[in-house]
């Protein structure tokens, strides 16, 4: 059985905080994907199929696997999956102004909303990107997107030729 030493992190001894399944107890903190596939009794794999592409495993095993990942907690490291997946699935709009300006603009109101109908359709999310330092390109490298939709620069814009 585990000691009941305080936990530095949190001040809770550890067996307070530790998540106890019917084999196994886990450590506090985050729970994983290797926590769940152990307390299911299935391989990493099968649960990143779980979630990710649930018809390379049966429904039963699906299901038994997202009741496991619920009890433990478990949610899906997005980061991560946007790391291995080399995608965000976020598509950046570079705006000319800052944002209160923009949403003024009916114009730029109405762009945007469709511009998110869009991304509602196809899965993605929509990132607004106003200059940084009243600079166009100094915002690019903050944007974690797929791409960009480029609104309203003109073309004589220094930064931008």
């Amino acid at each position: 059985m585990p000691s009941n030493r305080a936990s530095a992190r949190t001040g809770k001894s550890f067996t307070d905080s530790a998540k106890i399944t019917s084999t196994r107890v886990l450590k506090p903190g985050k729970t994983t994907s290797s926590d769940v596939a152990a307390a299911a009794g299935v391989s990493r794999s099968a649960v990143s199929f779980a979630f990710n592409n649930p018809q390379r495993i049966s429904t039963a095993t699906r299901e038994r696997i997202l009741a496991v990942a619920e009890e433990l907690g478990y949610t899906p490291n997005t980061l991560g999956r946007m790391l291995q997946a080399g995608t965000t699935n976020s598509i950046g709009v570079l705006l000319p102004q800052r944002l209160a300006q923009i949403l003024e603009n009916p114009y730029h109101a109405r762009f945007l909303m469709g511009v998110g109908q869009i991304c509602d359709q196809e899965g993605y999310t929509l990132l607004l990107t106003p200059p940084l330092q009243d600079s166009v390109l100094k915002a690019i490298p903050y944007a974690a997107v797929d791409g960009f939709i480029v609104c309203g620069l003109e073309i004589d814009r220094g930064e931008v030729a």
